[in-house]
């Protein structure tokens, strides 16, 4: 299809492949059908052992913009890096290879971001549960958190300071200028899991013209296999992205100011690792809290702003300072857990029995009234 080339290519998609034969197609049809035709699909296959570069070659031989870039397995950082090396277009997406979008995406985000003359684009994005076939969104992925005010109007994390650790991390809901992202040398750490937030905040926080658009183009697909839902020793890697992601913090003179959000945002992650950990790994897990426990400032947690914490974050961070192993912490956290649900729900039940008994009241005063008042009618009728 040698119409399709472009010597101006608008948009240069990365799209890191590994064994993911059964949803490639899917993925790759809602690139080669975009509205836009001024691209460039560099699909970077990371060692793949199934059929996935077989699918990629048979695209590639009808559809001329898809480049193919084939290495040994280093992970998803690794490929995605490795795509961004071969990037000529104005502008960069990238889109893991068992997702996909719709295809006006990119001649909608594209016309936009130059429009605006954008460093970043975000654009809400919805889950798609493989095994209910659901499609959904929450107030992560939804953007929600980032005021409407800001719809298509340009900001910068200044802007947003109150949400910025609740806006969705993931770099396949943005748009990027390619020039922005050499200017900062923009890269993704290898190697290591969780590697979205090393890569998000640098990106958004040096950003000068960021904007949303509110329209959702990407599915995002949720299934047993993925990355985000493996819970193994790989899991441990978040500490040394969150130690990334503290550094980017005091580099940008963030960290007293946000201080407490920060720390906030700390526990909350490595809870939601936690959570998600194969019970064999726990005990590790809970020596690497213990060890970073200090680094991160964690025993600096501020007492009225705990109290503003989401019950089970709070209980979390509570018992990790009262154990002294793994098994303890699991105990403790499941104690206070279930401490706080039965106090919160004794609470409830006695509010709602009170409740009750004023409406119980408030009925048979109604109907005692009630009970005169053909007495009051007659009366009426007999002056």
């Amino acid at each position: 299809m040698g119409d399709f080339i472009s010597s101006n290519v608008k948009v240069s998609v990365v799209v890191p492949v590994y064994n993911v034969e059964k949803y490639l197609r899917k993925s790759l049809d809602s690139l080669i059908n975009q509205t836009l035709k001024d691209i460039e699909i560099i699909c970077v296959n990371d060692g793949s052992t199934d059929n996935s570069l077989a699918i990629l070659e048979e695209y590639a031989l009808k559809d001329n913009r898809i480049k193919i870039i084939t290495k040994e397995n280093g992970g998803l950082s690794s490929a995605r890096n490795a795509g961004m090396k071969h990037i000529t277009g104005e502008y960069t997406s990238f889109i893991d290879s068992d997702d996909w979008v719709e295809t006006d995406a990119f001649e909608l985000l594209f016309r936009f971001s130059k429009l605006k003359d954008l460093d970043i684009l975000m654009f809400p994005f919805k889950f798609y549960d493989e095994d209910t076939s659901e499609v959904y969104q929450t107030q992560y992925n939804s953007l929600e958190v980032i005021d409407s005010k800001f719809n298509e109007e340009i900001f910068t994390y200044i802007d947003v300071k109150d949400v910025l650790f609740k806006i969705a991390h993931s770099p396949v809901n943005k748009l990027y200028k390619t020039s922005y992202l050499n200017d900062i040398n923009a890269h993704f750490e290898e190697g290591l899991n969780y590697e979205d937030i090393a890569f998000f905040f640098p990106t958004f926080l040096n950003a000068k013209k960021v904007s949303i658009c509110r329209k959702s183009f990407y599915f995002y697909r949720i299934r047993d296999k993925s990355i985000s839902t493996t819970g193994d020793e790989g899991s441990y890697d978040i500490f040394k992205i969150l130690t990334i992601f503290l550094n980017v913090m005091k580099e940008k003179d963030l960290f007293k100011e946000l201080k407490q959000d920060i720390l906030m945002y700390l526990i909350v992650n490595i809870k939601f690792v936690y959570i998600r950990l194969n019970e064999q790994y726990r005990n590790d897990y809970f020596k690497l809290i213990s060890e970073y426990y200090e680094k991160f400032d964690l025993n600096q947690v501020d007492k009225e702003c705990l109290k503003k914490w989401h019950f089970d974050d709070r209980v979390f961070y509570e018992a990790i300072s009262k154990s002294n192993n793994g098994v303890e912490f699991e105990l403790r956290y499941k104690m206070l857990y279930y401490e706080f649900l039965s106090y919160h729900y004794e609470n409830l039940y006695n509010d709602t029995k009170s409740e009750n008994e004023r409406l119980l009241n408030d009925l048979n005063q109604l109907q005692s009234k009630n009970a005169d008042f053909p007495n009051k009618i007659k009366n009426i009728f007999k002056k």
